[in-house]
This record gives C-alpha cells, structure tokens and sequence, in this order.
C-alpha cells in the first residue's frame, strides 16, 4: 500500500497536555501515550491493506482495497457481512483513509485492544474515516485503526521499519 503524507503535521503522541497547551485548543489525551501519527493526503492511498484481526467486531483476515485513498473493496474470512454492515451504517468519508501512525512505547504490551496495541513498539495502524483533530479533512461518524504487527515500511524508497525494527541508517 502507498500513500502521501506530502507537507502534513506529523504528531507525538506522549500521554501529555503538551500539545493542547502549546496551541490553546481543547484537546483529549490518550493514555498510555506513545505513537507518531499523521494524516495522510486522503485521496493519495492506493493498494491492499491486510489485517489479522479486527477484534473488536471479531472480524479475521480482512483485506481493504484502496484506490484514490478510499477503499473500493473489502473481503474478510471471517465477518465480512459484519463489516459490511458496519461501514454501510457510518457517515461521512467514512471509507477515507485517515491516519498513519506507528507505535513508540516500549513498555507496552500487546493486550488485543486496539486503543492500547497502536501504542506498543513494533506496530503500525492505518485508519480509515474522521481525521480532522489530526489535521486531515475527512468528517465522518468513525474512526477506525487497523493494526499492524512487525510489518515493514519504505519511506521514500528507503527503508525505515523491517518487520517491526526501526532501521537506524
């Protein structure tokens, strides 16, 4: 899968109020903090996304097509009419992709839950849907993060995480 992050913010999120305070916004903070995230350009992604599990619905091997950032087809072993059903109910660009992010905390462990394993190093997650608190355009009644473990990622054809290791150059 390729996408653009082309002149977008690219956040830390680190379990502090650092970020609210410094732009006098209000803003949430999740805890435990530790991923690097940004918005993609939403009509940028093209290629297959492939997730183990989507837990929280109990969906399994589910693949999304994306073309022109939103996701054209989707096919699961298992749950693929619940997903379906899902993303038929949602609102908005709700079939955008939304977020980048890659864990950093290194005390994490992986627990099943999405909101704690995008956090834990050695993941990335790539969501679909709502992304305007990261900086994007996209409103829609979701956000959902697919994650991923021990994957591999170029970044402008270098190489920057190697089945789940940062690459030190």
């Amino acid at each position: 899968m390729t996408f653009s992050i082309d002149k977008r913010h690219v956040g830390v999120e680190v379990g502090t109020l650092e970020d609210c305070f410094s732009s006098g916004k209000e803003c949430g903070v999740e805890v435990p903090g530790g991923e690097v995230y940004v918005a993609p350009i939403e009509t940028s992604a093209n290629g297959v996304l492939a997730v183990e599990e989507f837990r929280d619905y109990n969906i399994q091997n589910l693949k999304l097509r994306f073309r022109e950032g939103k996701v054209v087809s989707f096919k699961a072993e298992k749950g693929n009419d619940v997903f379906g059903n899902l993303l038929g109910k949602a609102e908005g660009d709700k079939d955008r992709i939304a977020e980048f992010g890659i864990g950093i905390n290194y005390g994490m462990k992986l627990t099943g839950y999405r909101i704690y394993d995008e956090k834990a190093l050695r993941t990335i997650h790539i969501a679909i849907g709502n992304n305007v608190h990261l900086g994007g355009v996209n409103k829609a009644s979701i956000h959902w993060d697919f994650v991923l473990h021990n994957p591999s990622i170029e970044v402008d054809d270098g190489l920057l995480m190697k089945k789940g290791k940062l690459v030190c150059k």
